[in-house]
């Protein structure tokens, strides 16, 4: 549901200008089989084998399965939110689109926060480009992986937050 057909389409071009690569869904709504035609339906000319369904999990498998990834591909219009955190706190790049609404921007406000702008899309195209030129760039890949947690964790996403939301909510 987070997903427009616009973004499916655009994990579409990152497949078939990656070959080799592959997406990985997860979530309880492939329990139902028109969330996989819909997906597989936009992407027709992708083989299904490039596309792996999974259902959500308990906590610490749903956190280890992000071992599975190299990149996570933030959704649009609603952005991964709390899911967006974890991937960056396990070390994966994550790329996103500046969205149109909060919900599609949360993604986008930690990367800035972290100086991860070249992460950030504004277009369709963009978020294809960002996600090919990591893809293809395993030293840019495999650098980002080893400081991204220590980034993350410096960041003023997590150092200093609950101290500044205190210091404005005394304020109020």
């Amino acid at each position: 549901e987070k997903m427009s057909d616009a973004c499916i389409k655009t994990y579409g071009e990152i497949l078939r200008r990656v070959p080799d690569a592959k997406i990985i869904c997860k979530d309880n709504a492939y329990k139902r089989p028109y969330s996989i035609r819909r997906i597989m339906g936009l992407m027709p000319d992708i083989a299904p084998e490039s596309l792996l369904f999974s259902l959500a999990t308990a906590h610490n498998d749903h956190i280890l399965a992000y071992h599975q990834c190299d990149i996570a591909l933030d959704p649009w219009p609603h952005g991964g939110g709390a899911v967006a955190l974890e991937q960056l706190w396990t070390s994966i790049p994550l790329v996103t689109k500046y969205g149109t609404q909060p919900a599609g921007r949360s993604a986008a406000s930690v990367l800035t926060t972290m100086g991860r702008t070249d992460w950030i899309a504004k277009t369709d195209e963009e978020y294809v480009e960002i996600a090919v030129r990591l893809a293809e760039n395993p030293k840019e890949l495999a650098s980002a992986r080893a400081t991204l947690h220590d980034e993350f964790m410096k960041s003023p996403v997590v150092v200093g937050y609950v101290e500044a939301v205190e210091e404005a909510y005394k304020k109020m």
